[in-house]
């Protein structure tokens, strides 16, 4: 009988561990619209210091940030959408292909101009279907992550 009581204490005191869980996830703020004083707010919890300028328009707002020697740019487009990305030299089309082949969670870019040419590592998160502070917080983290890959990749594209 102990056996059965204590069983039962236990899938209880689960029961509300998970309840206590889930009402802490559920009491996360869902956002549909970011605004920059809040993406600004995001940034500096994650002891990011940044400079802010606008894009052609007041609602367009990059935030420039360098870790280590990368510099990195997270654009907020009227709080809906979010972009991160950073510069890189230009590489091969093959390069860029195989990165995009081998990754989930960004993609290179190559850009040709008249006078150079320029890679591009960039992520996207859209906004409108809802993000809580802990998917921006992701969001960022992860791309910081996809950056050092990506800037080894090319390293190693470079040896060959």
């Amino acid at each position: 009988m102990k056996g059965i009581i204590h069983c039962w204490a236990l899938a209880g005191m689960a029961f509300l561990l998970g309840a206590a869980g889930q009402a802490a996830a559920d009491k996360q703020k869902v956002y549909r619209n970011i605004a920059s004083d809040h993406l600004e707010g995001i940034l500096k919890d994650l002891d990011i210091s940044f400079k802010k300028s606008t894009g052609k328009t007041d609602s367009i707002v990059y935030l420039d940030f360098e870790k280590g020697k990368t510099r990195f740019r997270l654009h907020n487009y009227n709080g809906n959408d979010l972009w991160i990305d950073v510069v890189y030299p230009g590489t091969s089309l093959e390069q860029v292909n195989r990165w995009n082949r081998k990754t989930l969670s960004s993609r290179a870019v190559l850009f040709t101009g008249d006078k150079q040419t320029s890679t591009y590592l960039e992520c996207q998160l859209d906004c409108q279907g809802g993000v809580t502070d802990g998917m921006i917080r992701r969001f960022i983290q992860r791309f910081e992550i996809d950056a050092a890959a990506f800037a080894k990749f090319l390293g190693k594209q470079e040896d060959k």
